[in-house]
């Protein structure tokens, strides 16, 4: 899959998030936006991010 087709599964399917990197996961949510997840220290991190953020996070795991 491409960035555009992860994006509309996030935005229209109802999934548990794409994991960018080891305990690392993008998700949208219709009331928040994008958002990440971020497992580090033994604590989750959530935090918002932009859209061209999620594109940004997105592409650059595509190409690992």
């Amino acid at each position: 899959m491409n960035t555009k087709e992860i994006m509309n599964n996030l935005m229209n399917l109802s999934t548990g998030g794409y994991f960018y990197k080891d305990n690392c996961r993008i998700n949208y949510s219709s009331i928040y936006g994008w958002y990440c997840k971020d497992y580090q220290n033994k604590k989750i991190k959530t935090y918002i991010i932009t859209e061209n953020k999620a594109v940004e996070i997105i592409d650059n795991s595509l190409v690992d």
